[in-house]
């Protein structure tokens, strides 16, 4: 993975390339935080007394990610010492990044959206990496809009309803007053922010190379989850229960909750596969879709 500050330095030598007075976007997919967890010596140090050699990280993140019944607790304590030496070595960098943008007059003319694909997994649950089961903290991830200089727009503040990956695009064009195209499904987290509405109602998450929907969730605005993975269904009050411990699943209660969140994520199913048979969808083999995972950097 590239470091970054090497993907630092090349967005904003991009940026500086641009022509005076055009718009531009750039994505920085920082993989820093993602296992095998490798932070530069100097980080490390702020939470281990030696850092840990790269050879010897990647065999740890191997270990957690494929065989984490094997792992002890000082093996998970290590590993979390190295998350947060990669968290504080991509705050730093972020931080720098934010600086930079300031110094060329740009920041305040800047929608800046700062999130996470996926959060990871320390021996939570007895699994370590980001495995396609959607436990609260794999799904519940950092997002910070910093929308530009403008009076139209809302003040700083926190938002606690619920937002998905999905509104973030559309926040990037409500910021910058950029129409929204109709074909997007998400909706600008501003409105959230203005108090226009109080939260998305429903969230949905599915995992798989053909999206059969065996690994999937929908999670309600109040916090009650409905998750299907490959060993069942589980039904989890998030609120009251954030750990999702086994003994907290309560699907197979009765309860009305799991009616409803069933037959939501039913239908969701169902409007996917239908979307998926429409003009609108386009086959994993496209060279379209290839190019454009390649410009982002998979290969």
């Amino acid at each position: 993975y590239e470091r970054a500050a090497s993907l630092n330095d090349r967005a904003l030598s991009w940026i500086d390339d641009r022509p005076q007075g055009t718009d531009w976007f750039v994505w920085l997919h920082y993989m820093d935080v993602h296992h095998p967890y490798e932070a530069p010596a100097a980080y490390q140090r702020q939470y281990l007394d030696d850092p840990v050699s790269i050879r010897r990280a990647r065999r740890l993140a191997r270990l957690a990610t494929h065989h984490p019944e094997e792992m002890t607790d000082e093996q998970w304590t290590l590993l979390e010492k190295l998350y947060d030496a990669e968290c504080a070595y991509v705050d730093d960098q972020f931080e720098t990044l934010m600086a930079e943008l300031q110094n060329r007059a740009a920041l305040e003319e800047t929608v800046v959206a700062f999130t996470a694909d996926h959060g990871e997994l320390l021996g939570e649950h007895g699994r370590g990496g980001h495995p396609p089961e959607f436990w609260e903290d794999v799904i519940r991830v950092p997002l910070l809009i910093r929308p530009p200089a403008n009076e139209s727009l809302p003040a700083p503040k926190s938002v606690s309803g619920q937002v998905r990956l999905l509104d973030i695009a559309p926040t990037i064009t409500d910021g910058v007053g950029v129409e929204t195209p109709e074909e997007w499904t998400g909706a600008s987290a501003l409105d959230i922010a203005r108090g226009d509405v109080e939260s998305r109602e429903h969230a949905f998450g599915a995992v798989g190379r053909e999206i059969d929907y065996r690994r999937t969730f929908v999670r309600r605005a109040d916090g009650w989850k409905l998750m299907r993975i490959d060993r069942g269904e589980l039904l989890f009050d998030t609120i009251d229960t954030p750990d999702e411990a086994t003994a907290a699943n309560r699907f197979g209660d009765g309860l009305a909750v799991e009616t409803e969140l069933t037959a939501t994520l039913d239908d969701h199913r169902d409007q996917m596969a239908a979307d998926r048979t429409t003009d609108r969808a386009v086959e994993e083999d496209h060279e379209k879709v290839k190019q454009h995972l390649e410009d982002l950097g998979y290969k």
